[in-house]
């Protein structure tokens, strides 16, 4: 039997998803989309207990306290930790691809 990691999300990546959805619903007025950004994360989700490391390694140019991984979702993108001891991975933050997101991780 394979070993499953429990998925946790900091505050921030929470907001961050809640953010997106708010900008998709209201300011882009495509409630569809938002839906579909919506389950686009849930099914994404869904592979890290099982496959956490199948996303590749994030190669910062500064240095970072944790080694982040990279899982696509369209046009965003949700940085990673997995913790081998915990069996956890910690979804730290979501953000669109085309962000400066270099300064949004630590």
């Amino acid at each position: 039997m394979i070993d499953q990691y429990k998925v946790e999300y900091l505050s921030i990546a929470l907001n961050d998803i809640l953010d997106i959805i708010k900008y998709i619903r209201y300011e882009l007025a495509d409630s569809e989309a938002a839906i579909k950004f919506t389950e686009r994360i849930i099914e994404k989700e869904k592979q890290l207990p099982l496959f956490p490391y199948s996303s590749p390694v994030y190669i910062p140019i500064k240095h970072l306290k944790y080694e982040y991984r990279k899982l696509i979702a369209g046009n965003y993108l949700l940085f990673y930790w997995v913790n081998d001891k915990n069996k956890t991975v910690t979804v730290a933050r979501v953000i669109h691809n085309k962000m400066n997101y270099l300064w949004s991780l630590e």
